[in-house]
């Protein structure tokens, strides 16, 4: 999926892991102080995820990156990344 960039928070070693389109912290209090200088970052609720995996995530197409910058990543909440298409090839019967 094509995003855009918003810039990075800068977390300095906070985040357990980093990606274009998501942050991944150990507690909600960490990634607060994240959010607090991303104002359009969305905090994941924790449905569905550990409690230790607290995530920060990049809103629409946007994306952790160079504020502009034109990218292609994976993830994140677009409606691209939720739907599977599924194709299905049937040989035809004489």
């Amino acid at each position: 999926m094509q995003g855009r960039g918003i810039g990075k928070p800068q977390v300095g070693v906070l985040a357990e892991e980093r990606g274009s389109r998501a942050y991944v912290f150990d507690d909600t209090r960490t990634r607060s102080i994240a959010s607090s200088k991303m104002p359009t970052a969305i905090e994941w609720p924790q449905i569905g995820l550990p409690d230790s995996y607290v995530a920060l995530l990049a809103p629409s197409r946007d994306a952790f990156a160079t504020k502009g910058a034109e990218l292609i990543g994976h993830g994140g909440i677009a409606m691209e990344e939720v739907i599977v298409p599924f194709v299905q090839i049937r040989r035809r019967q004489p």
